[in-house]
């Protein structure tokens, strides 16, 4: 007993001392191993070229019905027990874009994505929000037929940019996505039908 409560003593000294070096824990931000620096290099050099009101970040993610917000409420020392599903029954989807903060064409649907319902939201949604010159960023997913895609898009005077392999980091929607999954959390509705609170989220942006 000794021994553990002066491990605990010498690890809360430790993070004091820490604290006040100005150093806090808080959550990772990961990058990826396989990102290639020559072509994030690249890329930096293209985006530079693009005048920010023209560009327009694309991306999609998905949501499971087992979501649930990971912390409560519970006397100290003891755990705080919740509830929910051992298997997912339904899976939201969702795409959009985003344009300095303004989230462009939000979509959901049932299921997973692919290259089909990309176009076909691309041609419908997306396209009629675009003015000319602006250049559409997305990851390469291998569902992102680009040389469709770059078509779909030069009928309106736009254009295509791939982001580099392996750079989440990169694309300007990325954090939407959290937020989004964080309002889902939080809904104390939770008769609403999932789906429902899904599209709820995206309203609430």
């Amino acid at each position: 007993m000794a021994r553990r409560e002066r491990a605990i003593r010498e690890r809360d000294e430790l993070f004091q001392s820490l604290a006040r070096g100005g150093l806090h824990t808080q959550k990772k931000s990961y990058l990826y191993s396989e990102r290639r620096d020559q072509e994030r290099q690249l890329f930096a050099q293209q985006i530079e070229q693009v005048a920010v009101p023209d560009r327009v970040y694309l991306d999609e993610a998905g949501v499971e019905d087992t979501l649930d917000y990971a912390w409560g409420w519970s006397l100290k020392g003891t755990r705080c027990m919740a509830q929910k599903r051992g298997h997912r029954t339904q899976r939201v989807s969702m795409i959009a874009a985003w344009c300095q903060g303004q989230v462009l064409a939000p979509f959901t649907f049932e299921g997973y994505c692919d290259s089909v319902l990309v176009e076909i939201w691309f041609e419908q949604f997306l396209l009629p929000r675009l003015r000319e010159g602006q250049v559409v960023i997305l990851d390469n997913a291998s569902f992102h037929r680009k040389a469709v895609l770059a078509r779909l898009l030069q009928t309106v005077g736009c254009s295509l940019l791939a982001l580099p392999a392996y750079s989440p980091d990169l694309n300007k929607i990325e954090p939407l996505w959290n937020t989004i999954k964080q309002h889902i959390k939080l809904r104390s509705d939770l008769h609403l039908p999932f789906w429902e609170r899904v599209d709820s989220a995206f309203c609430s942006l």
